[in-house]
């Protein structure tokens, strides 16, 4: 070989690197082992029902000396769910009759007596407080339509029409209104209240209707539910008229007659849905929703560590705000960069409408961080009915959060998209999230 360019550089000199330490040399588990499998215990506090089985007769006797055998025991039981499924049956009410026969004798007034009624309260004919909480928890919190419960109830053996649930459902309500406006004055000694409202199909005209749903604290932990046929504002100031302490709710215009602007508490998942929907089409709202999947890390760290009370609020004002300063600031600069009429601008300018009021109900410098983040149990669900709610969940002590509602944030990648309309293929940017 002849020479080369290379021949008058010297090679460098060796370096001895350091060993790697035995830790070092570990190799991570690829997939760690999974906890949370198998089979659950069954629950001690369900009642049990026990079935004993004996030895036949003919297998009593000793095989070897013939003699009866004794019982020394039974084996350890082995332990089975089962279910009783529920039957309709006739609940008959007799009152005792009482006559004085010494007065009957001597042709007097005998003195009749009928033991009185128990008080309760005027129901529906033919029906008891049990069949109506079934009927109305089966069709309110199992959403099950009322023809479903008249075959249903076919098939135990009596036939209730659907016009008679109907009717014990309206009489019912009207029997379950004190109880209503009792809740209602409770609720509205709460020290802050989450609401929101759907959207609610009406019939006899058939026309769109909206369920007003508001949510007490912890200490008044109610649920109610205000049925009217629009959106307009006066329907939420009329339902919190008076009230004083602070509406957790999203940035819907038609509660400003409520919180003055003042006492509004925002929702950080109305935020991050604008940047979700939007997420397939813009890369940077991934970012976005970095920002928002840490504010809910914060808040489930602070759960599994049970924080409560002032120590909570120290605890968020430490982690959550440096985040929330950040993302306001990163707001701010996307902001110019964005187009306001496009989807990404318009969550951008919706998060920065709703900035000044997260976690700061009462000043606009998040100097507080009294209240939880979200109130994602309010509203609908994927199927589009309501969702069921727990009050317990909106306290901003011991609300829960969905693993589904943190998606995990990767860098978007390029896929193919093919336009139907001109018959060319291009690519796109998704998110694989």
């Amino acid at each position: 070989v002849g020479p080369t360019l290379f021949d008058a550089i010297e090679p460098p000199e060796e370096v001895e690197l350091p060993r790697p330490t035995s830790e070092e040399l570990e190799i991570p588990a690829q997939n760690p082992p999974r906890t949370g499998h198998g089979r659950r215990p069954i629950p001690d506090n369900l009642p049990v029902e026990r079935t004993e089985i004996d030895l036949p007769d003919d297998e009593k006797p000793c095989p070897c000396c013939g003699k009866l055998r004794v019982p020394i025991g039974f084996t350890e039981p082995s332990r089975s769910l089962d279910y009783r499924p529920a039957k309709l049956f006739i609940h008959e009410t007799q009152r005792a009759v009482y006559a004085c026969r010494s007065c009957e004798q001597a042709a007097e007034n005998p003195q009749i007596e009928k033991a009185a009624l128990p008080p309760v309260l005027t129901l529906p004919p033919r029906a008891t407080p049990g069949l109506l909480a079934h009927i109305i928890v089966s069709k309110f919190c199992d959403h099950l339509p009322l023809y479903r419960q008249e075959c249903m109830f076919e098939r135990d053996g009596f036939v209730i029409p659907r016009s008679t649930l109907c009717d014990w459902l309206m009489e019912s309500a009207l029997l379950l209104t004190p109880l209503y406006r009792l809740m209602h004055k409770r609720i509205l000694q709460s020290h802050s209240i989450h609401a929101d409202e759907t959207t609610l199909q009406l019939l006899q005209p058939r026309r769109a209707g909206y369920a007003w749903v508001y949510i007490g604290d912890c200490a008044h932990p109610f649920t109610l539910f205000d049925i009217t046929e629009g959106r307009v504002k006066e329907y939420p100031a009329k339902f919190l008229a008076d009230y004083k302490g602070y509406l957790h709710c999203d940035g819907y215009d038609g509660y400003n007659l409520v919180h003055a602007n003042v006492r509004h508490v925002g929702c950080w998942m109305h935020v991050r849905r604008d940047f979700f929907d939007v997420r397939n089409r813009d890369s940077r709202a991934v970012e976005a929703l970095a920002f928002i999947r840490r504010l809910y890390a914060i808040e489930r760290e602070a759960k599994d560590q049970n924080i409560t009370g002032e120590n909570l609020t120290r605890y968020r004002q430490d982690h959550s705000k440096p985040v929330l300063a950040k993302f306001s600031t990163w707001l701010m600069e996307v902001q110019q960069q964005s187009l306001p009429s496009s989807g990404f601008g318009q969550a951008v300018g919706y998060a920065i409408n709703q900035t000044n009021r997260e976690y700061c109900p009462s000043c606009r410098a998040m100097e507080t961080f009294q209240f939880a983040a979200y109130h994602s149990g309010i509203g609908t669900s994927r199927s589009g009915r309501l969702a069921r709610l727990s009050p317990t969940r909106f306290c901003g002590r011991s609300h829960t959060m969905s693993r589904n509602s943190i998606p995990p944030v990767v860098p978007p990648r390029l896929r193919r998209f093919h336009d139907r309309r001109t018959g060319r293929h291009s690519r796109r940017r998704f998110a694989t999230n």
